[in-house]
């Protein structure tokens, strides 16, 4: 078995397809709800649909893409009608759950520019959650049950009562939990 992480990964739905079996059992671990994922997700729904529509893959850097939009357009809305860089900057770091719409962990961009240490509230993760995917017979799966991808946990969790740190415990991160999927048209 062998452990693959990080997001972009450079492959798509397709070369994981042409490779058959020569990656089974590995696992990826994007950085968004996988494609693979059931949960209902209407932001997931609307990228799949839209990719289909323009003829497009699905593909890590496209939905990388699609969340980097997604945040560019929240902090110009969060601005106000009369925006600026500055302005628009301003709102988008005020968030203090952004979440694409359920497609990404929480981020609490008033506090979390910088890479996330363990313990330190000043910049660690409110929620850690991933939600991994292993490669079998040319196609890629939830780990977990495709209606609740991720796996959360970790001390910083409310939800979680008295966890201890580094514990992991299967919670139910669905798009319920989550914004609502914002129109982006």
């Amino acid at each position: 078995m062998t452990w693959c992480s990080t997001t972009p990964i450079p492959t798509t739905i397709r070369f994981v397809a042409e490779a058959g079996d020569l990656f089974d059992g590995d696992f990826v671990t994007p950085q968004f709800m996988p494609f693979e994922a059931d949960a209902g997700n209407p932001c997931r729904q609307r990228f799949i649909d839209t990719m289909a529509e323009l003829g497009r893959d699905l593909s890590e850097l496209a939905m990388v893409g699609w969340i980097n939009a997604d945040a560019a357009y929240t902090a110009i809305l969060s601005a106000g009608p009369v925006f600026d860089r500055k302005s628009a900057i301003d709102a988008l770091n005020s968030q203090t759950a952004y979440d694409a719409g359920g497609l990404i962990v929480p981020i609490d961009w008033s506090r979390q520019h910088v890479t996330p240490v363990e313990g330190d509230a000043t910049n660690d993760y409110a929620l850690e959650c991933f939600a991994p995917v292993r490669m079998s017979g040319g196609a890629l799966e939830t780990v977990a049950d495709p209606a609740t991808p991720w796996f959360c946990g970790g001390q910083h969790d409310p939800r979680l009562g008295r966890a201890q740190p580094n514990s992991l415990r299967r919670l139910i991160l669905t798009a319920a939990d989550c914004a609502p999927c914002r129109q982006h048209r």
